[in-house]
């Protein structure tokens, strides 16, 4: 199934993001790559290991390959849970998602939240400004042992690099899009400086930065 999106005046296949035709009534699905660790512009000395949320869960550091449709999680599989709505709104998508273990040995939850504008593409659809920056996402990451929190994170639609955006692109499919049939959004977030909101009872995290590669699927696209 082709996803058709409008860019400009040129209506454009842009490829593959959903093994189906991430319809609503569909459950919430996707693949998620977290990660935190020491920033090296820093000398608070982060201790945090670096893996967080990862989406399947048996993946190997740095998280798993986005583009592989073999990696995708419904939401309810084991102990994965997934929400998240894309809500069209001006030129971009009121984005919230949330990816959560709730058992095992590594229980947390990852949530992103922000306005995220459509990836830059030329009359031929293909996209031409990846390193354009998305400001003013929200990112929390949540354990037994932290509670990262920043506000101005930023996104791109390129890989993560030891924390940092790379210069390689995410592949071509990837973007933010929903209609009536759902939401979906394939993206990096990047945050440099979080607070943690237990430094008093669990002290150990200044310093740290987390990044993110996430691919959500069937995500609700209309306002409550």
């Amino acid at each position: 199934m082709n996803l058709v999106s409008k860019f400009g005046l040129s209506t454009i296949v842009v490829g593959v993001l959903a093994a189906a035709c991430s319809n609503s009534s569909e459950p919430e699905q996707g693949i998620v790559a977290s990660n935190v660790q020491p920033n090296p512009q820093s000398q608070a000395g982060c201790n945090s290991p670096e893996q967080f949320i990862y989406l399947p869960e048996n993946a190997s550091i740095p998280g798993p390959d986005t583009n592989n449709n073999a990696n995708i999680v419904v939401t309810g599989t084991g102990d994965d849970v997934i929400n998240c709505s894309v809500i069209p709104s001006g030129s971009g998508y009121n984005v919230t998602l949330t990816a959560q273990i709730t058992g095992g040995t590594a229980p947390g939850t990852l949530t992103i939240q922000g306005m995220f504008t459509p990836r830059g593409r030329d009359s031929t659809g293909n996209p031409n400004a990846d390193g354009t920056t998305i400001p003013n996402i929200t990112v929390d990451m949540l354990d037994a042992t932290k509670h990262l929190n920043e506000k101005d994170c930023f996104a791109q639609y390129v890989e993560v690099n030891d924390g940092t955006p790379s210069t390689t692109s995410l592949p071509t499919q990837a973007d933010v899009f929903a209609d009536d049939h759902g939401g979906r959004i394939w993206a990096s977030v990047f945050c440099d400086n979080p607070t943690n909101e237990l430094e008093s009872q669990k002290p150990g995290n200044a310093g740290c930065m987390m990044s993110a590669t996430f691919r959500f699927e069937n995500c609700a696209s209309k306002a409550q």
